[in-house]
């Protein structure tokens, strides 16, 4: 696994990506800043489609998860009902106090990279 940084303004959280086929394939594009807009549970963005990991798929997600799926990145900062919310999302890591994101503005910059040891 990983580890990485995610910038927001003047936030640095930290994560990691898993040791999937989908995550390896993410690592190459960073580092990463993307434009994202927020909703109701997180933030998310368009992007490239990346590898897809059938292995990796699952219903709903958890806060903190980071997901590419379907051309969408996403990064939640609160859980999903994963009862109602029937969306496949494919994790590709996870990052470690996201809550701090929910009082951010609508429209943020994040930027993805390695974290040097």
């Amino acid at each position: 696994m990983k580890q990485i940084l995610i910038e927001v303004n003047e936030i640095v959280l930290q994560g990691i990506l898993n040791d999937t086929k989908a995550a390896k394939e993410f690592e190459k594009r960073l580092p990463l800043s993307i434009s994202c807009r927020k909703n109701e549970v997180e933030y998310y963005s368009y992007m490239p489609r990346g590898v897809f990991d059938p292995y990796n798929i699952q219903f709903g997600f958890y806060k903190g998860d980071i997901i590419l799926w379907d051309g969408i990145f996403r990064l939640p900062y609160m859980d999903a009902d994963v009862k109602q919310d029937r969306e496949k999302s494919m994790v590709i890591g996870h990052v470690r106090d996201v809550s701090i994101l929910k009082d951010l503005p609508s429209n943020i910059k994040i930027t993805i990279n390695f974290k040097e040891d």
